[in-house]
């Protein structure tokens, strides 16, 4: 119980660094900048559409399906990136630095399984349903605010109604009458 893994795949302890980087590059690297180049891509997608919208008013339908699919997508590559990125930052400093890839790695490199953890919550975020609901229960609710209102007063003495307020009642500007 003194480590943090128990053991490695069987070509990282031949020792060949060769291997070793392919299949970080291959496995870690390659997703996380292809993701990124993706995002841009529809980020860019996005924005064209937008300015295609504003020039003609038939392909609405067009940005308003462009706009939710970004809008899905978007909390899932934030959550792949905040995730994926420290694993990327240590990994490529082990390559340059052999301290790095002892202990600073393996902690990073649990935080992979945060990511699984995290990613249901990032797709139904953006559900239409479940933000309702959640705006719903996190809703402030309207706090008793206290404002003047009009109110009909019958003084005994005089037979006329007299329209006061409240707060004339409350500091007692009504005692005289």
């Amino acid at each position: 119980f003194t480590q943090i893994l128990c053991g490695f795949p069987c070509y990282k302890t031949v020792g060949s660094v060769t291997i070793q980087n392919t299949d970080w590059a291959i496995a870690d690297l390659l997703p996380l900048f292809l993701s990124i180049l993706f995002i841009f891509i529809l980020f860019s997608h996005v924005f064209y559409q937008r300015h295609r919208v504003s020039k003609h008013l038939t392909q609405q339908n067009i940005w308003n399906r462009t706009r939710k699919m970004f809008l899905q997508l978007l909390p899932i590559t934030i959550i792949f990136l905040i995730f994926n990125m420290p694993l990327i930052i240590v990994g490529l400093l082990a390559i340059s630095n052999p301290w790095y890839n002892t202990t600073p790695y393996f902690y990073v490199n649990s935080l992979s399984y945060c990511l699984s953890l995290c990613m249901p919550f990032a797709v139904l975020s953006r559900q239409s349903v479940i933000q309702k609901r959640l705006a719903t229960l996190l809703r402030l609710r309207r706090l008793n605010r206290t404002r003047p209102t009009n109110i009909s007063v019958m003084p005994l003495r005089l037979g006329n109604t007299l329209t006061v307020r409240r707060s004339m009642i409350a500091t007692g500007m009504l005692d005289g009458l």
